[in-house]
């Protein structure tokens, strides 16, 4: 199939992949040809993710990096270089929910949002710019939010102002490193079952059935669904595609 030769001999890092749309993504990049190189917080899991990858016969590897530490996602990308000599795509996929009501919000839980959200794509995008713009090529996906776009009355206003930093991000950094041959694109899901979600809505799971019929789809999306664009946009099928936010929320953004 196409599918399974879009990224043959490509290396590509995915971050927070340890779980969900993160882990959907890894396990695709790796079967349409990439090495995959994993990076998640949870060294544990990432490792588990990894191992089921390589025993269906694909290239993956587990690294625990925390996104927020500039040092440590250099490291990342120090060794992929060493290793594996390149880096060809960067998906930014590490992310931090959480609730809090605004009039209730601090200062930590505004830094928590933002050091995880927007700083840590910061911090991925410039460990691994150098090596994409020293070959004249490279492809960065960054996972945004319906969120992002739209914003949240679900008390997490400072988790939609992140995602929205996110966006601009992608499309500022696509400005000026296009002519560099390096894209960058984001994707912005709505909601999807992933772990996180389903976390989101324990309190009134009464809520799933309303959720769903306001998605014209009529179902949630999925972590394939989100990895099937993340790999589009990454590969050469998108070779002129740069700066743009593709929503991936079964049309919940018409409604």
């Amino acid at each position: 199939m196409l599918s399974e030769c879009l990224l043959t001999d490509r290396v590509a890092i995915v971050t927070g992949a340890g779980q969900g749309i993160g882990a959907a993504t890894a396990a695709l990049l790796a079967r349409a040809g990439a090495t995959v190189l994993i990076g998640e917080l949870d060294a544990e899991q990432a490792e588990s993710v990894a191992g089921s990858i390589r025993a269906a016969g694909y290239k993956c590897e587990a690294h625990g990096v925390d996104v927020t530490s500039p040092n440590r996602v250099r490291e990342l990308a120090a060794y992929a270089l060493a290793r594996h000599g390149r880096i060809d795509v960067l998906v930014n996929n590490a992310g931090y929910y959480g609730k809090v009501p605004t009039l209730e919000m601090d200062d930590a839980s505004m830094d928590r949002m933002m050091a995880v959200n927007y700083k840590g794509v910061q911090h991925c995008c410039q460990a691994a710019l150098p090596a994409m713009i020293a070959r004249g090529c490279g492809s960065i996906v960054n996972v945004a939010s319906m969120a992002g776009i739209k914003g949240s009355s679900s008390q997490a206003s400072h988790y939609a102002a992140s995602k929205g930093a996110v966006i601009a991000l992608t499309r500022s950094l696509a400005a000026e490193f296009g002519p560099r041959g390096v894209r960058i694109n984001a994707v912005a899901p709505g909601q999807v079952d992933t772990q996180l979600f389903r976390a989101s809505i324990k309190e009134r799971p009464e809520r799933l059935p309303g959720i769903v019929e306001a998605i014209p789809l009529r179902r949630l999306g999925q972590p394939e669904d989100i990895a099937r664009a993340i790999l589009f946009l990454a590969s050469d099928l998108a070779g002129f595609v740069t700066g743009q936010v593709l929503s991936v929320c079964g049309g919940r953004l018409l409604a």
